[in-house]
């Protein structure tokens, strides 16, 4: 009796103690799960929940690092150009000020994102789908991007794959273009001078394509 009462114990103390572990934030702890009895699933059960837990772990622990670095540059800028401005260095030009002010608008930019992100994680994002052209959309963001791209010696290129007469399609314009916004400034931004970026609208699809460094 005492063996059998081991036996049949010793996985549920073993899951106890995974739980502890995890509640503790030992997400790399794993119970064996090669049974195929309701105990066996429970343990496959329980570790697909710790790898699930540790992989939106290293998930926020990289947007953290992300964010920080975001942050930080814009930061830098500012902090050294105004102290070169307090030691002499640079002279407070209209040029200058313009300078800082777009890196303002950058923080600004990111802290509105960071807002929205915490939004969209708490459910509290809202799309709202109307009947629209999605090539009027696309359009217009390009339109918007390409005096910085001619700036950086980047062609922005736009291209309309649809048929004549092509249907409106279901979106919200202001999240889509949103969508694109970041996709261009991202390319815009990992675009070498004398590059190229593409942006193409098809029936019910979009591609944005760049010839940077690209993404790991």
């Amino acid at each position: 009796a005492w063996w059998l009462g081991r036996r049949l114990t010793k996985p549920l103390v073993q899951l106890t103690d995974a739980a502890g572990r995890l509640e503790a934030g030992e997400f790399g702890h794993r119970v064996p799960s090669d049974g195929t009895d309701e105990l066996g699933v429970l343990s496959h059960a329980f570790n697909s929940l710790a790898t699930s837990l540790q992989r939106n772990e290293d998930l926020r622990r990289q947007m953290v690092s992300d964010i920080a670095h975001e942050l930080r540059n814009p930061l830098v800028t500012i902090n050294g150009t105004l102290e070169a401005i307090e030691d002499g260095v640079y002279e407070p030009t209209p040029a200058v000020m313009s300078s800082l002010a777009e890196e303002a608008e950058h923080l600004t930019r990111l802290v509105r994102d960071l807002q929205e992100l915490a939004t969209a994680d708490a459910g509290g994002l809202r799309v709202q789908r109307a009947a629209g052209d999605l090539g009027e959309v696309t359009a217009a963001v390009v339109d918007a991007h390409q005096a910085v791209a001619r700036a950086a010696g980047v062609a922005l290129i736009y291209s309309d794959e649809r048929e004549p007469g092509a249907p409106l399609v279901l979106l919200d314009a202001s999240r889509m273009r949103q969508v694109l916004d970041n996709l261009v400034v991202n390319a815009l931004r990992h675009t070498p001078d004398g590059g190229e970026i593409a942006v193409v609208v098809g029936a019910d699809w979009l591609c944005v394509t760049d010839t940077g460094e690209g993404i790991a």
